[in-house]
């Protein structure tokens, strides 16, 4: 897409330059440590067949090549493709559907997934893609955040969606819309329900048909240098680079700097802790 075409108001707010890049810049590095581990534990041999799913920026297909896998990554946005063949160029970068993969029956020697088939509309039907394109003996492994309860980010994310839900209500008075529909981390689960709940991504696999081989946590944290980086970090969640901020910019920064406050370091930055899982599965 060029970049001077105009974007029509019900896309997906991926689709913005600016927010791939924003993505890029202040949110990719926190999953890094957990795209390392998981490639770790595939362990990939030299030339493996490896479909990276929401390949987003293309940071796990990057880690891939240096493995010297064969990668290929896919993404609905065609920004974020674009984006990831910058910072992945020994990778081949597609746009598509995590639910109905462009790629043959028995394509892949490993597919995997960093904060990815929670967001396609039907998670068993992006696992029963997944499953279709893998070799028989073949692996899929999928990361995601763990339990909300290990996330500093989600306390700034719910503060956030907290001023979401107010703003709506002032704008369209009666409009109930409970905190955390926005996909920010705010929202609550039925123990158990969340896809970073122990559990919950080893089911998905198993009603695949996989069998779990291994699974492992991954501490990361958000470091930021100042209240400026706290910011312009969190303003991705505030509907800001979309150019629909859910509040005043003023309201906003006052709203991330409060929620943030627990964890100012005595340098004046911030550190928010968070932890990530993984799963690997492999096909019959």
């Amino acid at each position: 897409m060029a970049e001077d075409e105009p974007i029509e108001e019900d896309l997906s707010p991926w689709l913005l330059p600016a927010v791939a890049e924003r993505w890029q810049e202040a949110w990719a590095p926190l999953m890094q440590p957990a795209r390392r581990a998981l490639l770790a534990a595939l362990a990939p041999p030299p030339g493996a067949r490896l479909l990276d799913l929401a390949s987003g920026t293309g940071e796990f297909g990057a880690l891939a090549v240096e493995r010297k896998c064969r990668v290929t990554g896919i993404d609905s946005s065609p920004t974020m493709v674009a984006v990831a063949r910058a910072a992945a160029p020994g990778a081949d970068f597609v746009e598509g559907d995590l639910e109905a993969l462009p790629f043959p029956d028995a394509s892949f020697d490993l597919v995997t997934g960093t904060n990815a088939v929670q967001f396609a509309e039907d998670a068993d039907d992006a696992v029963a893609e997944a499953v279709r394109v893998l070799a028989p003996g073949g692996r899929l492994g999928l990361c995601s955040w763990g339990p909300r309860a290990d996330q500093d980010v989600n306390v700034v994310g719910r503060a956030l969606a907290l001023l979401d839900r107010d703003f709506d209500d002032e704008v369209s008075e009666g409009d109930d819309d409970p905190a955390g529909e926005s996909g920010n981390g705010a929202g609550e689960e039925e123990p158990g329900s969340y896809v970073g709940d122990p559990g919950v991504l080893e089911d998905l696999l198993t009603t695949a048909g996989l069998t779990v081989e291994a699974t492992g946590e991954v501490a990361s944290s958000l470091e930021l240098r100042d209240e400026a980086a706290l910011v312009h970090t969190f303003e991705f969640d505030a509907g800001v680079l979309e150019g629909a901020p859910i509040a005043a910019p003023g309201t906003i920064a006052r709203v991330i700097r409060d929620a943030a406050e627990p964890f100012r370091t005595p340098d004046g930055g911030y550190r928010l802790s968070n932890t990530f899982r993984w799963v690997i599965a492999r096909k019959p």
